[in-house]
């Protein structure tokens, strides 16, 4: 649209002094010389005004332009940043993990040990307990008997 309001300006400039008015479909426009009677009723533009106009466009877009960029930066490294605290955690959990089952299984392997080791007093606790057993129930027999 600019380009095309440039190249009418441009090829309409040897006509300024003939104040010729032109149709459009967005409007009608005409290029008039200093103290020339305007043919319609309407607002009247000089070529910096036409350009500041134009130039708003592109200021937005470049306003926009930034900001998009800025949010997209600013989101992207808040997901990083997420991702990065996320590995991090797992990394934590990992080694909790590890350090967990390498303690469990020495735990394992000191009680497999205990239980694998036969001192040879396994008889002695055997026989040692069947006459305490003989003798306690001897006693109570005994006991229970003089009551009577």
């Amino acid at each position: 649209m600019r380009k095309l309001i440039a190249i009418l300006l441009i090829l309409l400039m040897p006509k300024i002094s003939s104040a010729q008015t032109t149709e459009t479909s967005s409007g009608t426009f005409t290029l008039l010389k200093k103290n020339s009677p305007a043919p319609f009723e309407g607002l009247l533009i000089d070529p910096l005004g036409i350009a500041t106009i134009l130039s708003k466009d592109e200021v937005k877009q470049k306003e926009f332009d930034l900001l998009l960029g800025y949010r997209m930066d600013k989101q992207k490294n808040e997901l990083t940043l997420g991702t990065k605290l996320l590995e991090l955690q797992l990394k934590t959990q990992e080694k909790t993990y590890s350090t967990l089952i390498q303690t469990k299984n020495e735990e394992i392997a000191q009680i497999t040990k205990i239980a694998e080791d036969k001192d040879g007093y396994t008889l002695v606790y055997l026989i040692g307990g069947t006459i305490g057993g003989i003798l306690l129930s001897l006693g109570v027999f005994f006991v229970v008997s003089k009551i009577e």
